[in-house]
């Protein structure tokens, strides 16, 4: 996503790196995929600095667009939250482990990425979603 938002290098694909497992594997908190769709439309919005109506429209449309797209989320998926998603209800390192065994994470995890990708891309992947 770095490369459809004009950037240069990874820098954004690192600064989500944290987002796996909800965050840091905790899973009690918003699904990475969700929060790192947050962070992109962000940056799709990002005008030039000095400019602040220009910058007030941008968050204001940031937001509204972003808001737009957590509920659908939340509405295809039933949740935003991570072991919600995943159904790890007791957060048992057992649970967990059989998860990863079981190689849920991958058609999970996955799926919701890719949810958040096609959408951003449906999106547009700029700001004025052209």
């Amino acid at each position: 996503m770095w490369e459809a938002q004009g950037l240069e290098n990874d820098d954004m694909l690192w600064a989500g790196t944290n987002f796996f497992g909800g965050m840091c594997r905790h899973r009690e908190g918003v699904c990475g995929a969700v929060s790192a769709m947050a962070i992109s439309l962000g940056m799709m919005h990002r005008c030039p600095p000095g400019d602040d109506a220009a910058a007030t429209t941008a968050r204001e449309k940031a937001r509204e667009r972003t808001s737009a797209l957590v509920q659908r989320f939340k509405d295809t998926h039933g949740s935003i939250v991570c072991r919600e998603l995943l159904g790890i209800t007791s957060m048992t390192d057992e649970e967990i482990t059989r998860f990863f065994e079981e190689k849920r994470h991958s058609e999970q995890c996955s799926g919701y990425v890719r949810y958040i990708v096609e959408k951003l891309f449906e999106y547009g992947g700029r700001a004025d979603g052209a």
